[in-house]
């Protein structure tokens, strides 16, 4: 059974001349876009709440990883311009940004972590330009740096997605003519030892 509550209209969808509204799903009890607190900037847009999403579970799925202690992605219509794992917020934020730093121009950062006031200053160097920041929480002196830095930037503090209930696993909505295609997440573990190189040269270590 599908249960979902009607949280707020939006300006508009994906284009202006398309209507937009975002719902919530009764069985998602993880933080996440949906309720998420904009603790600075303009309200979310429908192509915002798509892309903070697509980061926000991206930067989910690294940092469950076995031994990774933090994650970061930058993403521009819901495709990463880079993502990555380090031993800190800092570090997987600044190999995120270096995948593709012309490509995340204007684009949304995603952060497994809280943004103080020092990871700020890292983001929002003079040639960047970010649209969102997605984080675990961030610190008031780091919304006011990005604030200063980006007039109109959103600052989002989505929490830390945890554990799913057994009774309520994720779930993955596609509508397609006449209804809708419902099926769970893959949440199957990754294991580095067990992946193998399909094609192409060996990856480096």
């Amino acid at each position: 059974e599908l249960r979902f509550t009607r949280v707020s209209s939006l300006r508009y969808g994906e284009n202006p001349h398309q209507r937009a509204a975002v719902y919530r799903d009764a069985a998602d009890a993880d933080p996440g876009v949906v309720d998420a607190r904009v603790v600075e900037g303009k309200p979310l847009s429908y192509n915002n709440i798509l892309d903070a999403g697509a980061a926000l579970e991206l930067v989910t799925d690294l940092r469950s990883l076995p031994g990774v202690p933090a994650a970061a992605c930058v993403i521009k219509h819901t495709t990463p311009c880079g993502a990555a794992v380090g031993a800190d917020a800092a570090e997987a934020f600044d190999r995120a940004y270096a995948g593709d730093p012309l490509a995340a121009y204007g684009g949304i950062v995603a952060i497994a972590g809280r943004v103080d006031a020092a990871m700020a200053e890292r983001i929002a160097k003079p040639d960047r330009f970010l649209e969102v920041v997605v984080a675990d929480a961030i610190d008031d002196a780091a919304v006011a740096s990005l604030a200063a830095r980006w007039k109109h930037v959103r600052q989002i503090a989505a929490g830390s997605r945890g554990t799913r209930a057994a009774n309520a696993p994720a779930r993955l909505l596609r509508s397609v003519p006449g209804g809708l295609l419902v099926q769970e997440a893959d949440a199957l573990p990754v294991e580095a030892a067990r992946l193998q190189p399909a094609a192409g040269p060996a990856p480096a270590a």
